[in-house]
This record gives C-alpha cells, sequence and structure tokens, in this order.
C-alpha cells in the first residue's frame, strides 16, 4: 500500500544508502562506512541549535525524516561531542530521538499490520537502524555525564566554599533521571517489534541486537541509577538483556556482557541474580543462566586479581543466585564444588554462603524430593563441614556463619545436627578471634534452634526415657535414629527436614507417650524394630509403639546434643577471661543460651565478675546478661496477678540460691548488680515483699532442699542489704524483723547480715537511738557465746560485721570492744582453779577480735581526730583567724613530692602546713599508743608473737594469732619492725599453706602502711613465687602486681621471679603474670624496655628455668619493644651483656634476645658497630646461626643500597670467626701459657675462652652507663604514696653469676 507521504518526502527516502553499524561512535565521520555523516557541526555554535530546532519540527511531521542528515547529523554531533556541548543542546537532541524513534516504532507497527511492501520495510529497517543507534548510544553518553556530575556534585558538597556550590546549582542540566525510565521504555517497545518480519524473516543483524543490550548495561553500570530505581526500570533492563537472547540467539554475548558486570561492578551482584531470576521465570532460558553461572565458576584468580574486588563480587553474586534461584545452582553444584576449591578465599566464601541457602532451600522443598535434586543435596553439607578446616580464617567463620544459619532456618537435617554441631564447635580452640566469635554464636544456635527438646536437663531426659522405655512391650529393642520417622514428619509431612521444638511438637511426642500403657492392637507399623534376638522378622507394633519409639530416639538425640553442648562448657567459660571483648560477649551470650536450656553444669554467676571490666560493651553486656538470667519474665506483660506473683517468686528462688551458692568474689558482683538493678527501679516491691517473708520464715518454700537450715533467710537478708545499698529505705521499714534475728541464738550467718543490716542504715542516714541500743546489747549476748562446731568459720563473719557495725552505731566504741574483749578472754583462759585446759577455739575468736578491733579503733581515732582538725580550723575563722587557701591540685599524684602531700593534707584539713605534718606525726603514734603493754589491745600482743612461733597449738589458733599480729603490724609502725623477722620466717617456713597465703597478703597492706620499713624485705616477697603451694603463688604475684602497678614499691631486677611466673603450671598463674607485664609495659618510661637486660641476665643464670622456657618467656617480653629508637638501644644494652658471663649457654641466650628483636636498618648497623663486643662468641655455632639468621631476615626486605651493607657485615661475621677460631690454634702451635698437654679434639671444642680484660673494662664501663639512660625508669618509678617514703636513687645492676650450664673446661684451663 501506497505512503500518504508527500512527494518531497518520498523522494528523500528513496535515495537512502544502505546505513551499516559501525562499531565507534566516531566511525561515522573518518571510518569506511558507506553512509556518512555530511554536515561536521562544532560543539560551541549556534547553527547546532538551530539545525536541532529545525530537525524536531521535521521529526514531527515524519518520523522517518530523523534518518536523513538535515536531523541525523545534528542529533549525531551532539552525541559525538555531548560533554562539551550545552545542557541546551543536550536536551534538544534528547528531545529529538525520543520523538523520532517513538513516531518510527509507531509507524513499523503500522507497516507491520498493513502488510507493506518490501520497498517501505526495506526504509523502514534502514531508519530504524539509524534511529535506535542514536538512542542507545543518546542513553550510554548520558550514563556517563550524569555519573561524573554525580561525582563532580559530591566533591563540591564536601567544600566549605560557597562559589563551587553556586556554580553547581546554577546549572541548566537536563534531569536525566526522569528522561532515563523514558528512554528505555522507548528503547524496549522497539524491540517488541517483530523484527524478524521487518528483517525479510530472518534475525537481525548482531551489531543491532547489541546496542538494545549496550544501553541496559550503560544503566546497569550506573550505580546511582540503580539504587532505589522503580521496578518498572528493573524489568524493562531485564527485557532489553534477555530478549535479544531469548529470541534471536545472542546468548553468548548476553552471558559475555552479565560476567562482565559481575566481575567489574561491586553494586550488581544482587541486581543481576533478579535478573536471572527473571530469565528463568519469564523466558525458561535456563541455557543462558547455567552457562553464565559457569563462566562466572571458570573465572580463575589470575583473571579477577586476588587482591581486587572481583573475587568479592562473584562470591556476592553466587550467594543471591542460590537464594533467588536454588534449582538451578542445584542442578551444577558441582560448579560450586570446584569454587569451593579456589585460591581466592574470597570466593570459598560466597561459595559456602550458596552452598547454605542451597540447604535452606532444600529444607523448604516437599518431599520426596525428585532423585537429581536429592543427589546434589547430600553433597552440600560435607562441603561446608569441610571448610571449617580451611587454611583462611575468613573461610573458617563463613563457615560457622552459614552452619549458625542452617540452625537458625531450621535447614540441618537431624541425623547430620550432631556431627555439624561437634564440628563447628571444635573450633572453639581457633586462634583466631573471628573463628571463636562463629564458634560460640554456632553454639548459642545449636541449643536455642534445636529440634529436640525445648530443656535440655540430663537428669529429666534420663528420668523420661526410663519412664518411656518400661512402658514399652516384650521383646522390644531400640531402633536406629534412621528407621523411625521423626516427630516433624508427623505433623508436617510436606516438609523436608524438622523444624522447632514448638513447631514440631517433640515435647508434645514425649509428653504424649509418658504415662500411656504399651499394649498393642496388633496394627502393622511401617517402621517396626527387630525383635531382641536380632530375627528378621518385624514384630507388627501398633501406633501407640511406634510413636514412642520415635520419643525414644528424639531423647537419645537430646541427651547427645546436651553432652555434646556440656563438654564445651568449660571452654565457653574460660572465654570470659580473655582479653579480647568479641569473646567475651559471644560466651556470656552462648550461657545465657546454655542456662535457658537448663544444662546441668552451667554456671551463669561466672560472668557476675565482669561488672567491674573497664570497657563499657562488656560491663553493658554482662549487666544485660545477669537481667536475662534471674529478671527475665517468662509471662506477658498483660499477664494477670497470679502470673505475675508466680513470676516473682521465681526470680527470688533464683536469685536466693545464688546467693548461696556463689563465691565471694561473686557475692560482691552480685551486691554490684543488684545496686543497678535498684537504682534503675527494676526490683519490685513485690519481689521485695517477698525477701522480706523469706527473712521472716514465712516462705519455706523457697529453701532450697540441699541448703542449710535458715540458709535461705540469711541469703535473703543479703540481697535486701544489697538493694540498700543504692535505697536504704528498703531496710529502715523493717528494722523491727532484723532485730528479731538477733534474739536467742542465732545462726552466725543469719546474724551477721542483720549487723550488715545496720551498718547500711547507718551508712544511709543513721539508725534511731533505741534501735541501735537494743542492737547493740543484742550483740553483747550473742557475741561471747561459743559457736556450734559447724558454725565456726561463720562465726569470724558475724564478729567482724558485729564490731564494724557497733564502731557505726556505740558513742564510745573503745569500751564496748574492752568489755567484748574481757568476755572472750575469760571464756578462753578458765579459772586455774577448775583446771580445765585452754580452749583452743575460744582463743581463736579471742585473738580474731583483738587484731580486728585494732584495726577499727585505729581508723576511729584517725577519723575523730581529722573531726577535731576540722573544727578547729572552723573556729579559728570564726574567731577572726586567716584561713590558708588551698592550693591548686597537682596535675598528677604520681608527681608530688613528700613537702606537695603535706600541703596537700593541709588543704584538706584547713590548717597550714606545719599543722598539717604535726598531725600526720600525731596519727603515726596513735598506733604505738593502742600497742602500749597496758592497753586493751597491746596486753596481748606477746601472746599473739608467743603462738605464731610455736608449732604446739593447732593449725587454726595458729593462723588466728598469725591474722591477729598483722593486724597490729599494720597498727603500730614499731612493732611491725620488731617482728618483720619472726613473720617473714613464717612465710618461708611455715607448713600450713593456708597461713603463709595469709602472710601474703597481709604483706601487701604493710607495705601500704610501712613502705620504708617493708622495703628491705621486698626481696624475701618475691622469693615467695617459687612456693610450691599454688594458692601461696597466687597471693603473692597478685599482691606484688597490686603494689607495682600502682607505685607502691620500687621496681628492680627482682622482677625476673614475676617473669618466671609466665610458665607456671598452673594456668590461672601464668594468665595473671601475662596480664601483669601487659599492664605494666603500659606505663610511663617504657618500664619493660628498662627492665628486660637484667631480667634476661637473671633468667639466664637460672639453670631450672631450661632453654626452652627461657626462650619463651624472653620472646614474650621482647614483644613489648615497637619503638624503632628503643630497639636500636636494645640491641647495644643488649651487646654489653655478652661481657657478662663466659659460659657459652649465656652467649647463645643474649644472641637469642638480639635475634627476637623487630630490627631495622638503623639497629642492625649498630649490631655491626658492635661486632667487636662479640666477636669472640662467634667460635659457637649457634650464636653464629643467629647472626646469619638476623642478616637474612632483614636482607628480604631491605633496601638494594643497605643490602651492600649487609653483605659486608656477613663477610665480617665470618672473618671474625674464623679469626676467633685460628686464635686458639695459634696458641696451641706456640706452646701456649700453661704448657700443659694437648687438648683432645672434642674437649678443645668445648674449651672457653676468656674475654680479653679490656673488653671486660669496656663493657663494664657499657653496662654501668645504661642507667643514663634517656628512658630510666627509677626516677619514674618510686613510690608516690606516702611523703615520707625513703627515695632511692640507685643505679640498677645486675650482674649475672656464673651459669649452671657452664662447660667443665676449668681444669684444662
Amino acid at each position: 500500500r501506497r505512503s500518504n507521504r508527500t512527494p518531497a518526502v518520498e523522494a528523500l527516502v528513496g535515495t537512502m544508502a544502505t546505513f551499516t553499524i559501525p562499531m565507534r561512535l566516531a566511525d561515522l565521520i573518518d571510518g569506511e562506512s558507506d553512509w556518512q555523516v555530511e554536515t561536521q557541526y562544532t560543539a560551541d555554535g549556534n547553527e547546532l541549535l538551530d539545525a536541532l530546532s529545525d530537525a524536531v519540527s521535521l521529526v514531527e511531521d515524519e518520523p522517518l525524516a530523523l534518518a536523513e542528515h538535515a536531523s541525523f547529523d545534528p542529533a549525531y554531533a551532539v552525541l559525538l561531542h555531548f560533554s562539551s556541548t550545552g545542557p541546551t543542546e543536550r536536551a534538544r537532541a534528547a528531545e529529538l530521538v525520543l520523538a523520532g524513534l517513538a513516531g518510527l516504532t509507531r509507524a513499523c507497527k503500522r507497516a507491520l499490520s498493513a502488510l507493506a511492501s518490501d520497498a517501505e520495510v526495506a526504509r523502514l529497517r534502514e531508519a530504524l537502524k539509524k534511529v535506535v543507534f542514536l538512542q542507545s548510544h543518546l542513553i550510554e553518553e548520558a550514563e556517563k555525564l550524569a555519573a561524573a556530575n554525580g561525582a563532580v556534585a559530591v566533591a563540591v558538597k564536601g567544600r566549605k566554599s560557597g562559589a563551587g556550590k553556586k556554580s553547581a546549582a546554577n546549572t541548566d542540566e537536563p534531569d536525566w533521571a526522569e528522561l532515563r525510565e523514558t528512554a528505555i521504555a522507548r528503547l524496549l517497545e522497539c524491540l517488541e517489534l517483530d523484527l524478524c518480519a521487518i528483517w525479510g524473516r530472518r534475525d537481525p543483524e548482531e551489531a543491532l541486537l547489541h546496542l538494545f543490550s549496550a544501553a541496559a548495561v550503560a544503566v546497569l553500570e550506573h550505580a546511582a541509577a540503580i539504587k532505589g530505581s522503580a521496578a518498572s526500570l528493573r524489568e524493562a533492563l531485564w527485557r532489553l538483556i534477555s530478549l535479544p537472547a531469548v529470541r534471536y540467539g545472542q546468548e553468548i554475548c548476553a552471558a559475555g556482557s552479565i560476567v562482565s558486570l559481575v566481575v567489574t561492578h561491586e553494586h550488581l551482584p544482587v541486581v543481576l541474580a533478579d535478573l536471572m531470576r527473571h530469565l528463568l521465570e519469564e523466558h525458561q532460558a535456563a541455557r543462558l543462566v547455567a552457562t553464565v553461572v559457569r563462566d562466572v565458576s571458570a573465572l580463575s584468580p589470575a583473571d579477577m586479581g586476588a587482591d581486587s574486588a572481583a573475587p568479592k563480587n562473584v562470591a556476592a553474586f553466587l550467594g543471591a543466585l542460590a537464594a533467588k534461584a536454588p534449582l538451578m545452582l542445584l542442578a551444577n553444584v558441582e560448579l560450586l564444588h570446584d569454587v569451593v576449591c579456589s585460591d581466592a578465599y574470597n570466593l570459598r566464601c560466597g561459595a559456602i554462603s550458596a552452598l547454605g541457602q542451597l540447604q535452606v532451600a532444600v529444607a523448604g522443598m516437599l518431599s520426596p524430593l525428585p532423585p537429581e535434586v536429592a543427589e546434589a543435596a547430600e553433597t552440600i553439607l560435607p562441603t561446608i563441614l569441610e571448610r571449617l578446616h580451611d587454611t583462611s580464617s575468613f573461610v573458617r567463620t563463613r563457615a560457622l556463619a552459614t552452619l549458625a544459619v542452617l540452625c537458625e532456618a531450621r535447614a540441618l537435617p537431624v541425623p547430620a545436627y550432631l556431627q555439624a554441631g561437634s564440628e563447628g564447635l571444635a573450633r572453639l580452640a581457633d586462634k583466631n578471634a573471628n573463628v571463636r566469635r562463629g564458634a560460640l554464636q554456632l553454639y548459642a544456635k545449636l541449643l536455642e534452634f534445636n529440634p529436640f527438646c525445648a530443656a535440655l536437663n540430663r537428669p529429666a531426659l534420663a528420668a523420661r526415657r526410663e519412664a518411656i522405655r518400661a512402658q514399652m512391650p516384650d521383646g522390644w529393642s531400640t531402633p536406629e535414629a534412621g528407621q523411625i520417622a521423626s516427630p516433624s514428619d508427623s505433623c508436617n509431612p510436606d516438609r523436608n527436614t524438622v523444624t522447632s521444638p514448638g513447631a514440631s511438637g517433640a515435647d508434645e511426642v514425649v509428653a504424649g507417650c509418658e504415662g500411656e500403657d504399651g499394649a498393642t492392637d496388633g496394627t502393622p507399623a511401617a517402621g517396626g524394630a527387630t525383635s531382641a534376638s536380632g530375627s528378621a522378622v518385624s514384630q507388627a507394633l501398633s501406633p501407640k509403639v511406634a510413636e514412642k519409639q520415635a520419643a525414644l530416639v528424639l531423647l537419645d538425640q537430646a541427651l547427645a546434643l546436651e553432652a555434646l553442648v556440656s563438654s564445651h562448657l568449660a571452654v565457653v567459660s574460660a572465654m570470659l577471661g580473655s582479653q579480647t571483648n568479641s569473646d567475651v560477649l559471644e560466651a556470656m551470650h552462648a550461657l545465657v543460651a546454655a542456662h535457658a536450656f537448663d544444662l546441668d553444669a552451667v554456671r551463669p554467676a561466672e560472668m557476675l565478675t565482669l561488672v567491674w571490666s573497664s570497657e563499657a560493651p562488656v560491663r553493658a553486656a554482662a549487666l544485660g546478661a545477669a537481667q536475662a538470667v534471674w529478671l527475665r519474665s517468662d509471662s506477658a506483660p498483660s499477664a494477670p496477678a497470679k502470673a505475675a506473683s508466680v513470676h516473682t517468686t521465681g526470680v527470688a528462688r533464683g536469685l536466693l540460691r545464688l546467693a548461696s551458692t556463689c563465691t565471694v568474689a561473686e557475692l560482691t558482683s552480685l551486691e554490684e548488680v543488684i545496686k543497678e538493678w535498684q537504682t534503675h527501679k527494676l526490683l519490685s516491691s513485690s519481689f521485695h515483699a517477698t525477701l522480706w517473708d523469706a527473712v521472716a520464715g514465712r516462705r519455706p518454700e523457697l529453701a532450697a532442699e540441699e541448703s542449710a537450715p535458715g540458709a535461705h533467710r540469711a541469703a535473703a537478708l543479703a540481697l535486701l542489704n544489697m538493694a540498700a545499698s543504692a535505697d536504704s529505705g528498703v531496710l529502715k521499714c523493717q528494722l523491727d524483723v532484723v532485730l528479731s534475728l538477733l534474739r536467742g541464738a542465732p545462726a552466725p550467718v543469719l546474724a551477721r547480715q542483720a549487723c550488715v543490716s545496720l551498718l547500711r542504715c547507718a551508712a544511709g542516714g543513721g539508725v534511731a537511738e533505741p534501735t541501735a541500743v537494743s542492737f547493740l546489747r543484742s550483740l553483747e549476748e550473742t557475741l561471747p557465746r561459743r559457736p556450734h562446731d559447724d558454725d565456726a568459720a561463720a562465726w569470724v563473719g558475724f564478729a567482724e560485721a558485729a564490731l564494724d557495725s557497733a564502731f557505726a552505731l556505740h558513742a564510745a566504741p573503745e569500751e564496748w570492744c574492752g568489755l567484748l574483749i574481757r568476755q572472750l578472754a575469760a571464756a578462753a583462759f578458765p579459772d586455774p582453779a577448775s583446771g580445765a585446759p585452754v580452749c583452743s577455739g575460744a582463743l581463736s575468736r579471742l585473738f580474731f577480735v583483738v587484731g580486728h578491733a585494732a584495726i577499727k579503733m585505729l581508723e576511729h581515732i584517725e577519723a575523730c581526730d581529722k573531726k577535731l582538725l576540722k573544727r578547729r580550723a572552723e573556729h579559728d575563722v570564726g574567731s577572726g583567724g586567716t584561713a590558708v587557701m588551698p592550693k591548686p591540685k597537682p596535675a598528677s599524684k604520681k608527681a608530688r613530692s613528700p613537702a606537695e602531700d603535706v600541703d596537700a593534707l593541709a588543704s584538706e584539713l584547713g590548717t597550714d602546713a606545719a599543722a598539717a605534718e604535726a598531725d600526720s606525726d600525731a596519727l603515726l603514734g596513735l598506733g604505738d599508743w593502742l600497742l602500749s603493754p597496758d592497753s586493751i589491745i597491746g596486753c596481748w600482743a606477746p601472746l599473739l608473737c608467743k603462738v605464731c612461733s610455736s608449732l604446739d597449738f593447732p593449725s587454726e589458733t595458729r593462723a588466728a594469732a598469725v591474722l591477729a599480729m598483722c593486724k597490729l603490724m599494720a597498727t603500730s609502725g614499731a612493732f611491725c619492725e620488731a617482728q618483720l623477722t619472726l613473720l617473714f620466717t613464717l612465710l618461708a617456713k611455715e607448713p600450713e599453706p593456708a597461713v603463709r597465703a595469709t602472710i601474703a597478703v597481709a604483706l601487701g597492706d604493710l607495705v601500704v602502711r610501712h613502705p620504708n620499713r617493708l622495703e628491705p624485705w621486698t626481696g624475701r616477697l618475691y622469693a615467695q613465687l617459687r612456693d610450691p603451694d599454688t594458692a601461696v603463688r597466687r597471693n603473692v604475684l597478685m599482691v606484688l602486681t597490686h603494689l607495682i602497678l600502682n607505685d607502691m614499691i620500687k621496681v628492680k631486677g627482682q622482677v625476673a621471679e614475676m617473669a618466671r611466673c609466665l610458665l607456671d603450671p598452673e594456668p590461672h598463674i601464668a594468665a595473671h603474670a601475662r596480664l601483669f607485664f601487659s599492664e605494666f609495659a603500659k606505663k610511663g618510661s617504657s618500664p619493660v624496655y628498662n627492665l628486660l637486660p637484667d631480667i634476661m641476665s637473671s633468667l639466664s643464670a637460672d639453670g631450672s628455668l631450661g632453654n626452652a622456657g627461657f626462650r619463651e618467656v624472653m620472646a614474650f617480653l621482647i614483644g613489648f619493644i615497637h619503638k624503632d629508637r628503643q630497639c636500636e638501644a636494645m640491641v647495644d644494652k643488649l651487646c654489653a651483656r655478652f661481657a657478662a658471663s663466659d659460659d657459652v649457654a649465656h652467649h647463645r641466650d643474649v644472641a637469642f634476645c638480639i635475634s627476637a628483636l623487630q630490627h631495622t636498618e638503623r639497629s642492625v648497623r649498630k649490631l655491626a658497630e658492635l661486632l667487636r663486643t662479640y666477636a669472640d662468641t662467634l667460635t659457637d655455632d649457634e650464636v653464629y646461626a643467629t647472626f646469619v639468621g638476623i642478616v637474612t631476615r632483614t636482607r628480604k626486605a631491605a633496601r638494594a643500597e643497605f643490602r651492600t651493607a649487609l653483605d659486608e657485615y656477613e663477610t665480617e661475621l665470618a672473618a671474625r670467626r674464623g679469626e676467633a677460631v685460628d686464635a686458639p690454634a695459634a696458641d696451641s702451635a706456640t706452646g701456649g701459657t700453661g704448657g700443659s698437654a694437648a687438648v683432645e679434639p672434642h674437649a678443645k671444642e668445648e674449651k672457653r675462652k676468656k674475654a680479653p680484660a679490656r673488653r671486660r673494662k669496656a663493657a663494664k664501663s657499657e653496662e654501668e652507663s645504661d642507667d643514663e639512660d634517656d628512658e630510666n625508669f627509677t626516677d619514674n618509678l618510686e613510690p608516690a604514696k606516702k611523703g615520707r617514703v625513703k627515695v632511692e636513687s640507685a643505679p640498677v645492676k645486675a650482674r649475672a653469676s656464673r651459669s649452671a650450664r657452664s662447660r667443665p673446661a676449668a681444669a684444662a684451663q
């Protein structure tokens, strides 16, 4: 049919030449195409804009006009110079191309519906190629410019100048974001035409089809265009890529484009996974998707770059594809197995994630699975478990995370649940922190989402199993787990895996089996078990018996899971003490999960001590974990009052059990936790009322079965005392109940808590006088009584709390204490006329009260004296005197001088410095007055010393005497100095380890109280680090740690004894030693660096340490030297130590320490300069090999010019070694100096050569000059406590003695 176009236009169309789509945009100007651009426009001329305006008018009348030079050339010129043309020209060109493509598409539709002539179709075909060419390149150029403008906008946004912002805001650029979807839609509308009909029943040329996909690729490459894009735009992009591949056989090109996008753009993996799903669902293009998966999997790290983003992109694509198209990957799962073996760890991580997604998809499929899917699924989990042992920590972490996801999705098959858990939890011992975190997370997931039971308490599970077994018929035997259908299958037969206990009804199945009889009705069951005799004939079992079989299998598997997680519980608990925060946080989460599932061996109380952590996240997590374990409500917020009461009772019972069983450290931490709860109003009034009922004895059901009578009452009062530390009103409302506890013969534990209650009330605002009088009268009646033998240890705590509360409430506490001591003395020393022996128990109680009363009296006198001084200062100011203005506080307490300490005390008391110093001396004399022979305390001092020095008394009495003597020593300096010999003799020779441990703790207080008197005895305290008892060593180490880190004692070379603790067989002591050195290294002036040479010499001379032990300790300590300057200086110091001994073992130790340093170019040069100090030691093969090893390691990362110096140094080493070896041979040839017989060859190798006197003298001079180092610690580690501490500035010296490892060559010498 003829067209209705004008003759002029018809003539133009008839003259069109064949248009060949060029490879490049510029080929239409300088290429070899038959169709070339006739008019070339400049980017900045007005002719281009006029031509574009004319072309728009022409295209509106005739769409095919865009194919002519008059319209095509200006549009082409804009595309060719797109970035340099103006925004108006670009907007007009976009309008022209979009209008032309829309009109041409309508024309093609009309022509196809009207069966146009071949000539007409040919003209449309040529025009279509030109317009699609323009439209595709328009999209490409616009996306490039939009991406560039986006980057510029981000850069301008970060500037502070307003000019750049103004210029960016004034641009008249058309909004391509609004035109993008229209341009893509117009292009898609053209692609959806019957192009085969237009091309004469053949496929369009490949170049044209490539234009459609190239436009889509250009949009996909622009991250801002895809982020937040509309679903319609994405659908259009998918069709632009998929239609050429599906309709016209462009699968290879499409696959190549998709693979290229996956590799090069990190924002596209998930987007392209959606494209794969579109290809499968809309076009059933399984072959294309398989090609993409195969090509992506075949990419090698060499093609992508092991450190580039390509492996990460591929890994993300595989994981997203597994979630969106699992069946496709299941059909090609062998490709994922190949990726798992890739060299790039990123690819292995992505493959593991993809396998996990496939396992989740398989778990959700209906049963039975197709054979090919079932076969592929069998290989998924073994591959994931195999990667738990990967060499890369990232891969191991991803494998653990995948197992955790499978647990949470309930996609782990029941038969493989225990295997996966066992192999995953084995990673708790991994050296990498991320892997350990993943293992701890898996620990919690295994419990939270286990498919067996909601509680894994072993005694309860075993009892339930035995109850069901007793109901089974005769001749029954336990079947294999695989022979019995899972309870989840009966609840959801369409599911392929088990679900959670709540969904699967596992607990319901077990509960339904309990209490039923085992009668059978003769109905055959599919899963019948064989007889006990092993007969092949299956017994016909009723459905009830089959259900009980399934319940038994379920209970067996639950018990196996409980055994698995309980076996790793100790490791999880140990991670609470880790230095890595992630270990601590995840370990707390795991312990909370273990407690929630009622594991028999779990102790969540271990988490309580973490509330003292200096790390805010750890402290917050500890408080949250404690709240989850002991305060979490099991009922809904809108639960009725009865349910709330049951919950309150449960919380009280749990906390009472905790308070009765935890250690002292945990009890102290619990007090801090309850204080926080009370502060934040988390403890309700009903909870307080429940505890008061327990204290009054009205709630016996709260008592634990195994606890002592009345223990729950003391625990309840202890919890109330803890809450009162934040709000004393908790106790003041029920003081009558507290006082009633002291009447009669109360248990010491309960009486102690009553005393603490009065003490808390006194600290929280005071106690009424009648109440205080009644309380003190009760104490006078109760304390002197002899406790029951089982309560002897608890009486000590009661007496301590009683004395504390008496000094807080009594107006004259010294008189009250004197009366109590007389009563206890009368009980300990009966009337001689009666002939009764001295009561050792009463004597022990007397000693304790004497010692504690001395400490409390000293505290009381000091507090009264301070009050009097303040009152005197206030009186002086009121009477017209001049008050001394307080001096500014020094910036650092550590840097105060003794005079500044006195001034600070004067400022605090409101007096001048002289008066403060006089008052300080007076306070020191108060202790001596307390121990005068005629005082109530001092009269017992001789007896205490006699009992301590005699082994005739029972160990309990001697322990009480030693403790009391230490308290008296803390009270009086003169008494302390007189008894130090006795005290350290007891520390060294006392047979009872508990007494030695007590003395070790007391020495810490004595050092703080009398530093000058204890300073000469410090070495004896260090010596006890070798005590055979673990408790003594631990106490001594803790005391020394406290004293050193708080600058109470001067650090000397004896700290080497603490370094030996790094090898202690007790793990807690070794860990504490590591923690000490870690904290010690953080102090100023690099203390570890300064002490390292002395520590090295001391440990080298210690023959009991062993070579391996020495190297382990020194390697740990040298790890604290990080600065290059320190490394260089340490080389100098260690080289000077070669001359400290002629022992070859000592030389080897020094050489090892030098090699363990992190050497730099300067340190190696310093080592070469000091070659003379160790040249004679190079005769030993090990020493020589050590220095050669230093050169070899340094050469690997050395600069080219420095390698020459290294070669020279290595040559000099070899030359000096030769000279040192030849020197003894030359002396032997000339007769030597001794005239002795020739030495055998093997003896000659062991013979030592003394260092020349000149070298020894030089070494000694260098060693003494070490103390002048600019980082010397002696001026910075002086005790800042107490202004009267003696200051010493003597240099630290530690010359190594002859080692026990020296060779027996003295006779030959």
